[in-house]
């Protein structure tokens, strides 16, 4: 991967907002609002910084509250567990699994402090990720009322270790994991933040954790009523194509469309991107900072290089959003 200048120029540019036809829709800052919170919904820590730190810092200069909405604790990463107890695979067990929780959920803390969140921005729901066992995407499409049990941790209802989850602070108890008690604590965030706009992964991501991520958030939109706006953002684009492109630290360039060396591959959402908010350099250096809170120790060397420059290249001169429908059938 080629190496990209980590220099900022600060270039202060005014945040604006630009259609399909390339026409200005917004030159100047909103001015601030009364709406009671922006809930960026993430599949796992790091998500939410990764397409929406731009989205964070421009809400908050607003007056706006932005409240980051974890699903999951991110913990059934088995290369990572391995990389930060430095055991083998085949000797991990669920302690070790729970120390990658609470190490990443830290990590969302300082990261969020990067961006001047107050610590109360920071939910956990603390539902179980994917792995080879499925985690939200097994329960998202489970029946009937028997919990399911993450693999990894052996737990079968939400937790946190550095905070209380979400559903323990607000009902004094955990919640199993069937489908309908996800469904029920996203559809009561919304309720209670009746927020003007929502952020969660598309559901053509191609993580399953992202894409179930999008399934939940969709069906407390329409549990709730909500009618506000409804925007999906991209991580994981389809097998075999290249995504953020262009890769490395860019903040002076914006996203390009997924790079495929085989023409064959096509992807699926449409481009340009329906929503793009420009964010200035030094906007863009505290997304790289934030980002570097989410560092992760892999198990092997070359994996660990990888996955950082991975990361690191969601750090554009701005960034793209996809608004969703609300259809059952989406």
């Amino acid at each position: 991967m080629k190496a990209h200048s980590r220099t900022f120029f600060l270039l202060f540019v005014l945040p604006v907002l630009i259609n399909n036809s390339g026409v200005v829709l917004a030159q100047t800052p909103l001015p601030p609002t009364r709406t009671s919170g922006i809930p960026i919904f993430g599949p796992h820590p790091d998500d939410a910084e990764l397409c929406c730190s731009g989205v964070m810092l421009q809400a908050k200069a607003r007056g706006e509250v932005v409240h980051v909405v974890i699903l999951t604790n991110g913990d059934a990463f088995t290369e990572a567990v391995a990389g930060l107890t430095r055991k083998p695979a085949d000797k991990l067990g669920a302690t070790d699994y729970l120390a990658l929780s609470r190490s990443r959920q830290l990590q969302s803390q300082r990261s969020l402090a990067v961006l001047g969140l107050k610590p109360s921005a920071l939910i956990l729901l603390g539902y179980p990720n994917g792995g080879v066992d499925g985690g939200l995407d097994a329960i998202y499409h489970g029946t009937g009322a028997v919990p399911f049990t993450n693999p990894f941790t052996q737990k079968n209802e939400t937790y946190a270790l550095v905070q209380q989850d979400y559903h323990t602070a607000k009902h004094g108890s955990a919640a199993p994991y069937p489908r309908d008690a996800v469904l029920d604590d996203i559809a009561e965030i919304i309720r209670t933040f009746k927020p003007r706009q929502i952020y969660v992964t598309t559901g053509a991501d191609g993580h399953p954790d992202h894409s179930t991520a999008f399934f939940f958030v969709r069906d407390a939109i329409l549990k709730t009523g909500y009618h506000g706006e409804f925007y999906t953002y991209l991580i994981h684009a389809e097998e075999g194509l290249q995504w953020p492109w262009p890769s490395g630290v860019t903040p002076n360039s914006p996203f390009e469309p997924p790079h495929a060396e085989n023409q064959q591959v096509r992807f699926t959402l449409p481009w340009p991107p329906d929503k793009r908010i420009f964010i200035t350099a030094a906007q863009a250096h505290l997304k790289l900072l934030a980002i570097r809170c989410h560092r992760l120790t892999m198990s092997h060397p070359s994996a660990d290089a990888a996955h950082e420059a991975y990361m690191e290249s969601f750090v554009k001169s701005g960034e793209v959003f996809w608004p969703s429908a609300r259809s059952n059938h989406e």
